[in-house]
């Protein structure tokens, strides 16, 4: 999920007219205090200029937004730069352009113009990136699945091409690979979406994933009775659950309600490539070693090709009145 976007490193650029010298300094910065901090650290190095212009924008939604003319004219230099980086939609980041008088006045709009460009050459020095919600996992797992997990890591994490949805980082090889997995947040939207849906079996084949999934699963029972639905409940993660039920329908049915669900969340889809998707999840998932996707032997088996979603219910209510004697 994107956050927001903001400089990526720091950058420093020049721009000279009028024999005017004008320096930018861009820095990204994570709170109001450390942009202060760099802009009293940047007017201490250049105490010698003639002026040095900060503007500062601070917050996911640029909540906060300060910038001073420090002694050019009102609403020339510090306003311009502010406007500049408000406009790119950056934020988290502070700017300092400063300036050694060349001798010739510029007149107003000529300073506008002036440190507005400057501004934006720092911009463009530093670089601009995209600031993700992500969270990062520690993993321990066998050579055989370097490979794999590199090709599906693509060039990095990212929304560019080529980007995958994760990143190996701080990789350490001894007798097995330990590394972090950083992942991006998820996005109900597009983890729905059908160029996720082509990943989540062959990923949740590899066995360290699917432990991590079950330890996790898990949790969610700790505190009493849970509701849970997925391909291995019944038989891996709660095999001595109190009720188990395999839902099934058609191949032609689930595909129909799958392409319609997309559909109707705005979604691009192809019905033939959702019943084509659906059917090589289905046998990746029952012929992977670990936790195959199977009937458990003690699960009433709930048939709903042909039913809607009130007879469900009922058939499900029925089910947990005659096991469990609740009447209501």
């Amino acid at each position: 999920m994107l956050l927001y976007k903001s400089l990526y490193d720091y950058g420093e650029a020049e721009y000279i007219i009028e024999k005017s010298r004008f320096i930018a300094h861009a820095m990204p910065v994570a709170s109001l205090d450390e942009a202060k901090e760099y802009v009293a650290s940047v007017k201490e190095e250049y105490r010698d200029a003639t002026h040095n212009v900060p503007a500062i924008i601070v917050g996911a939604k640029q909540e906060v937004q300060w910038a001073s003319d420090d002694g050019e004219p009102s609403g020339t230099s510090g306003l311009p730069m502010l406007k500049l980086i408000s406009g790119e939609g950056l934020t988290n980041l502070a700017i300092v352009v400063t300036r050694y008088f060349g001798g010739i006045k510029l007149g107003t709009g000529g300073l506008a113009r002036a440190y507005t460009a400057s501004a934006k050459l720092g911009i463009e020095a530093a670089g601009v990136c995209d600031v993700m919600e992500s969270a990062l996992i520690r993993y321990e797992f066998d050579y055989s699945y370097l490979s794999k997990l590199q090709n599906m890591a693509g060039s990095g994490m990212g929304t560019g091409a080529g980007q995958g949805k994760f990143e190996i980082v701080d990789p350490e090889y001894s007798d097995v690979v330990r590394a972090g997995i950083r992942c991006l947040a998820e996005d109900e939207g597009e983890i729905r979406g059908m160029k996720v849906s082509s990943f989540v079996s062959p990923i949740s084949a590899i066995a360290f994933v699917r432990a991590w999934v079950d330890e996790r699963l898990h949790a969610f029972s700790e505190g009493g009775r849970v509701v849970m639905d997925g391909r291995d409940i019944g038989t891996t993660v709660f095999p001595d659950a109190e009720l188990k039920i395999f839902m099934t329908a058609s191949p032609e049915v689930r595909a129909q309600r799958r392409y319609d669900e997309l559909v109707m969340k705005g979604q691009k889809a192809d019905l033939e490539e959702v019943r084509r998707n659906l059917q090589e999840r289905d046998y990746i998932d029952s012929h992977r070693e670990t936790s195959p996707l199977r009937q458990a032997q003690d699960a009433f088996v709930l048939d709903n090709s042909e039913m809607t979603f009130h007879e469900e219910l009922v058939w499900i209510q029925g089910l947990i009145q005659g096991k469990f004697g609740i009447l209501q």
